[in-house]
């Protein structure tokens, strides 16, 4: 895949790396840029960048023998420090070199000297204290002041740049450098100076891709686009904000099994790894894309939605920006609500080519917020402000963004970073001028307005009593409830993700006296089984009720209900006894009896073949389990995942064509301990 593995440009062989997941460089990323650059010393004194790895002083004097003395700039006790080859080394304050350092080289002799570079920088962001700094520009060429000092947020209060002709320092103030002109041009491996009046992590944009690992087997047309999606999240955020995540802390692990993923943690010396390993298990099969340190997201989810953009990249990619920034401990409307704001924000700069140039705020529509007004609870909010999750923390970042400008977002996260002892809340307040119980309410006003604007009136809630059960009396407790309600013509969640008790009784809530439809979710040990509505007193699939565009729509699948005041309205759900209700389960393994890797487990219909439900990759000891929608018979087929191997399961528990498919009734209960043998050829050719 993408990465440059060291300053000579070593490119790693794709069949080295295949076990522990492939890492290569990527030749697109240096496309158009020499592996090294020149940087020209003049006699007297320079000022430049560091902009490889930390390397002892003495490689330096043994790089360029003309070098006389080197001095870097220590913001905390305001002093130079020092190193020279002619002084006792004793005398010397100064041992090593780091990674975004800026250095004042002293040249001996009346000769230049052009000094060869790695193009690459070894990391991507510099810390900078209160008071000047001196430091490296590590992002692009011919890049003008303003715009990139433009990632350290309202912090910065000057920058000063070295000129070659006068050998002075110019100093400027962020918000009077002109673009355009020699001298308001950054080149990369410069050295500048910069004043900031609290601490800050400045994420440079350098351009540079993090690595991208694959894990499993990534199918070839999702590794084409790699390169190319992950280059147009990174052009987004530094076009539009400055900034960029580090590319050196962070990797990007692109997930075909979770076994593949749990067998890279293991192989790692990460400390967390356990607790990486305890949070894939958790999320693996219900969540697209997480951040565990690395940005992890699953195969199937590297692909690009309708509107042709990456569906779930840029809200992690965030997320690691967040966490770069300054993240401590947020509630999750904050966390997850910006991070959509941010995708969103891209979806629209991505998909209008003709807008790139503007400022987000103009890309952030109110068509945009409108529907997540919507989710948001037409036109209500939960009154524990704990309770808001994505839709809410969205609607809530908006208001941030039409009031105090796109930059504010990125601004908070710059403010949260900035002191090791800084909490969220205050944070906030310095940030937006505003206290947050105050924003709340601003929030709040501002969804009823708009329902206001386009109803005439907020809707008035009432709380229903829903209670599912079997013909057997038997509870159903594994489904989650929403609420479509049909309050506008863009419709609206009154309700979302109510879980039953173990009677199996909810309270949800419709918008009073308006058509809206009841859904259910069915997940089974944290997988998602289906989507379910309720009609005529039972839930129904809705495969069978769909648009003209193809997809299911909940108005024409769910029954219209309406309730009306004072009535203490209930709903009462009836299943049979057989529904969704039985496993089939079993373990696969090899010719052995060895647990086998990357296996998918499809439960299908003889009748037409056709896949009852979604299909299982098994457990790391191989196990799999399917809850059945009813009594009746079933096949099983298995797959190598990334191939094309397949094969049914037989009577024997070996692998055949499908008329040699074993057929598993289920009738009043389940079908256990299938055990499922891998014959030793399959795949290997």
């Amino acid at each position: 895949m993408y990465r440059l593995l060291a300053l000579s440009g070593l490119i790693v062989g794709l069949a080295v790396l295949a076990a522990a997941g492939l890492v290569v460089a990527a030749a697109e990323e240096q496309s158009g840029k020499p592996e090294t650059f020149i940087t020209r010393l003049q006699p007297g004194d320079n000022l430049v960048g560091w902009t490889t790895d930390a390397a002892p002083v003495e490689a330096l004097f043994e790089a360029i023998p003309q070098i006389g003395v080197v001095w870097v700039w220590d913001v905390e006790w305001r002093q130079w420090r020092l190193a020279a080859p002619n002084l006792p080394r004793s005398m010397w304050t100064l041992d090593q070199l780091k990674p975004g350092m800026g250095l004042r080289l002293r040249l001996i002799g009346d000769q230049t000297v052009d000094w060869e570079r790695p193009r690459r920088p070894s990391q991507g962001s510099v810390t900078l204290k209160p008071g000047w700094n001196f430091v490296a520009w590590l992002g692009p060429d011919n890049a003008p002041v303003g715009r990139a000092v433009r990632g350290i947020g309202r912090t910065a209060e000057s920058v000063g740049i070295w000129s070659t002709t006068t050998h002075e320092v110019q100093i400027f103030a962020p918000h009077t450098i002109e673009s355009g002109g020699k001298v308001t041009e950054l080149m990369f491996g410069d050295g500048l100076w910069v004043k900031v009046g609290r601490s800050v992590n400045w994420l440079q944009p350098t351009g540079s891709l993090p690595d991208i690992v694959l894990l499993g087997e990534v199918p070839f047309s999702v590794q084409d686009r790699l390169p190319s999606d992950m280059r147009s999240v990174l052009d987004f955020f530094a076009e539009n904000f400055g900034i960029e995540a580090d590319f050196a802390d962070f990797s990007v692990l692109v997930v075909a099994d979770l076994d593949s993923l749990l067998n890279h943690y293991r192989d790692g010396d990460d400390v967390d790894r356990d607790w990486q390993m305890q949070w894939a298990r958790t999320l693996w099969g219900t969540a697209a894309g997480w951040v565990a340190d690395d940005l992890v997201i699953v195969t199937e989810a590297w692909q690009r939605d309708s509107e042709g953009t990456p569906f779930v990249l840029p809200h992690e990619y965030f997320h690691i920006i967040q966490r770069q920034l300054g993240h401590h401990s947020l509630p999750v409307w904050l966390l997850e609500g910006t991070a959509q704001w941010a995708h969103l924000s891209y979806e629209k700069w991505e998909r209008d080519r003709g807008a790139r140039g503007k400022p987000p705020n103009d890309l952030w529509s109110a068509e945009i917020a409108e529907e997540f007004l919507g989710s948001a609870g037409c036109g209500r909010l939960p009154e524990d402000v704990a309770a808001w999750s994505y839709s809410e923390g969205t609607v809530a970042t908006h208001q941030m963004v039409i009031t105090n400008g796109t930059q504010s977002v990125i601004e908070f996260f710059r403010r949260l970073g900035g002191s090791a002892n800084a909490d969220w809340t205050s944070a906030f307040e310095a940030t937006f001028e505003l206290r947050v119980d105050a924003f709340v309410e601003n929030v709040r006003g501002w969804v009823v307005d708009q329902w206001l604007e386009e109803v005439g009136s907020a809707p008035d809630l009432i709380p229903v009593a829903v209670h599912a059960r079997r013909l057997d009396g038997a509870p159903v407790t594994n489904l989650q409830y929403h609420v479509l309600a049909d309050a506008t013509k863009h419709r609206c969640w009154s309700e979302h993700d109510v879980s039953p008790d173990d009677a199996g009784r909810a309270i949800v809530r419709f918008v009073t006296g308006v058509s809206s439809v009841l859904i259910g979710d069915m997940s089974e040990e944290g997988r998602f089984v289906g989507r379910f509505y309720y009609r005529n007193g039972t839930l129904i699939d809705g495969d069978d009720f769909v648009d003209p565009q193809g997809r299911i729509s909940a108005f024409n699948a769910g029954e219209h209900l309406r309730f009306a005041t004072g009535r203490n309205p209930s709903i009462e759900i009836v299943l049979h006894n057989d529904w969704w209700r039985w496993k089939i389960s079993g373990r696969v393994a090899n010719a052995s009896g060895e647990v086998t890797n990357r296996i998918k487990v499809h439960l299908t219909d003889p009748r037409d073949h056709r896949q009852v439900t979604w299909a299982r990759e098994t457990n790391p000891d191989g196990t799999f389990a399917f809850l059945v929608p009813d009594a009746g018979t079933y096949i099983l087929r298995v797959e190598r995942l990334g191939t094309e191997c397949n094969g049914y399961v037989r009577d024997d528990g070996g692998l055949g064509r499908r008329g040699e498919a074993r057929k598993f009734e289920v009738a009043g209960g389940g079908v256990a301990d299938i055990l499922v043998m891998l014959p030793e050829q399959l795949c290997d050719s």
